[in-house]
């Protein structure tokens, strides 16, 4: 037996010195390491923001974070995304030519939205309670952002993880930086955080762009039919992610303005400290999507089989991790949060649940935009979205914060199952032996 032992130990341990040198595994570790740094700076930001800010002032955080979430989606019309799932199958001029459409379309619509914001802003006051004044930065933060997540996308079909790394970390360290340093040092109030958000991102997405053209990555000419084909890729996703940005952000708007500001922002602290459970989620999307995408372009029964193995057990560490957050719901509030903050705990307990089944929906959604059938997940969120926004106004008429809490749970386990099963229609895959969803 101590002999057997031995040779199973040395075949492990080759096993692991084998994937210990492998370059794929050195850059997974990158994504994830810049996709965690990334993902902590609103976790980071809470003790800050919690005790300067207090319940009130955070709900305004809140409510403006959720409102550029939204934004984001109409900047761009979610054109972007076609990068990462075309980069394997096209030419590298065309994949340039479409690069350049996508930013086409972000500038053409940036100034549309900063107009219709502007013009809106009176009306969203007497929702969010956020000054009509500062929906400018709606626009600002939007197109940022679209311009720093073009950057990212191109770095990552490429291989450059490295940059991909440092470009998110900078944008973190300066979203981070600028925001402590209006908030705590000049003490502005919850608009610190939105300066901050929107010259960080604005600054960081431009110097992704400096960065990619002056490789020549990014064609400089585009022509009618690139832009109508990442348009005919991002507009059948648009109802999703903007159904998406609304799962995310409805529960705290529909707080602060059926409750109040004080309550959104007990609530949307609990939101936060839940939160940890998706840095896994979204550090392990940014690592496995490259991998993902050509297992599938070049599929075999061992291969399929090992896709649903990692899955598996990646799915078994986000309901571990997500048990120990809601444990310790109470301390990392407390933490978070200060005594004010203290009855936010049983808040953490439900909403870690609602993120965990968030977490996983990531591992079947890439089969979907692999096969290329984005209208069956934009009818899926937009049914499940109308669904929660429906919810949540009964339920935190009933129940206030915890209504929305448990919405929130009932929501992201419709939207997991839903796109498992699309998923396993679209893309078969072994995921019950021999057994397929057909």
């Amino acid at each position: 037996m101590t002999v057997a032992f031995r040779a199973a130990f040395q075949k492990w341990a080759r096993i692991a010195a084998q994937a210990a040198a492998s370059p794929s595994l050195h850059r997974a570790a990158l994504y994830v390491l810049s996709a965690l740094t990334s993902a902590l700076i609103p976790f980071l930001l809470l003790p800050i923001l919690a005790r300067s800010l207090g319940p009130d002032g955070y709900g305004l955080v809140g409510a403006f974070t959720g409102l550029v979430t939204i934004a984001t989606v109409l900047v761009g019309l979610n054109t972007h995304a076609v990068l990462v799932t075309i980069y394997y199958r096209v030419s590298e001029a065309e994949f340039r030519r479409k690069t350049a459409a996508c930013l086409c379309v972000a500038l053409v619509t940036a100034p549309v939205l900063w107009v219709i914001s502007v013009a809106a802003g009176p009306w969203l006051q007497r929702i969010t309670h956020i000054p009509a004044g500062w929906y400018w930065a709606l626009a600002g933060a939007a197109l940022g952002q679209f311009f720093l997540s073009v950057s990212l996308a191109i770095a990552q079909v490429r291989g450059k993880a490295p940059q991909f790394a440092a470009l998110q970390i900078c944008n973190s360290a300066l979203n981070l930086s600028l925001t402590i340093i209006l908030v705590s040092v000049f003490a502005w109030d919850w608009s610190g955080r939105a300066v901050a958000q929107c010259i960080a991102t604005l600054a960081v997405g431009l110097v992704g762009l400096w960065w990619v053209s002056g490789r020549r990555w990014i064609s400089l000419n585009t022509d009618k039919d690139a832009v109508r084909q990442v348009l005919g890729f991002g507009i059948p996703v648009v109802p999703h992610s903007l159904a998406a940005a609304f799962m995310s952000s409805t529960d705290r708007l529909v707080l602060i303005a059926l409750v109040g500001a004080t309550s959104a922002g007990h609530y949307f602290a609990a939101f936060q400290v839940a939160g940890v459970t998706t840095l896994t989620s979204l550090a392990i999307n940014q690592a496995l999507t490259p991998w993902l995408f050509r297992s599938l372009a070049n599929r075999s029964e061992e291969g399929d089989r090992r896709i649903v193995r990692v899955s598996y057990t990646i799915m078994a560490l986000l309901v571990i991790q997500g048990a120990v957050v809601a444990a310790l719901a109470g301390p990392l509030m407390y933490l978070a949060g200060g005594s004010g903050f203290e009855e936010s705990a049983p808040l953490v307990r439900v909403l870690a649940i609602s993120m965990t089944f968030n977490g996983a929906y990531y591992l079947f959604a890439n089969y979907i935009f692999h096969a290329h059938r984005t209208q069956w997940l934009s009818a899926l969120t937009l049914s499940v979205s109308l669904f929660q926004i429906g919810a949540a106004i009964v339920l935190v008429r009933l129940f206030g914060p915890m209504g929305a809490a448990w919405g929130s749970v009932a929501t992201n386990l419709m939207y997991f199952c839903g796109v498992w099963l699309i998923a396993a229609r679209l893309v078969p895959m072994p995921w019950f032996g021999r057994w397929s969803v057909r």
